[in-house]
């Protein structure tokens, strides 16, 4: 700060008690336009307490970097993630259609026919030997019965 005073002094030409109110009027000014949580900062490199050395590294970096560093990793881990998906997909796919799969399928659908049409003949039995009994039953109740008998 005393630098910036004898700045004042010698090249605006100001006197001390000048160049010392006229600082402090900047850095008023100065802190009532920043946010708030700066004003130690400014306190600190006003008095010299502060290392300016890496204030041009840390002015280029936005704290945003952190950020969209953050967003950066979730979106490549995503990507990766759906890709491992993909893959997976694909896989699946694959054996599900291979010819062993598909011959399986086919043997298992053959199986089921011949079990479906085994028990319909089944039932088509039933059905008939069930008509026959109803059709004996029918012919004693109106006194149908052998012809020969009689």
């Amino acid at each position: 700060m005393q630098d910036l005073l004898n700045k004042l002094t010698s090249e605006a030409g100001l006197t001390a008690e000048q160049a010392s109110k006229a600082l402090n009027t900047m850095v008023t000014h100065i802190k009532g336009i920043l946010p708030p949580q700066f004003a130690s900062n400014i306190d600190a490199l006003m008095s010299g307490k502060m290392d300016t050395s890496n204030l041009v590294a840390n002015a280029s970096a936005p704290k945003e970097a952190g950020l969209m560093d953050k967003a950066s990793d979730a979106a490549g881990q995503a990507k990766d993630k759906l890709e491992d998906m993909a893959e997976q997909a694909k896989e699946k796919f694959t054996s599900l259609t291979s010819d062993e799969n598909i011959d399986a399928l086919k043997e298992k659908a053959e199986a089921l026919k011949d079990k479906a049409e085994d028990k319909l003949e089944d039932l088509k039995d039933q059905a008939e030997d069930l008509a026959k009994d109803a059709l004996g039953k029918l012919k004693g109740l109106f006194g149908g019965g052998d012809k020969d008998k009689a």
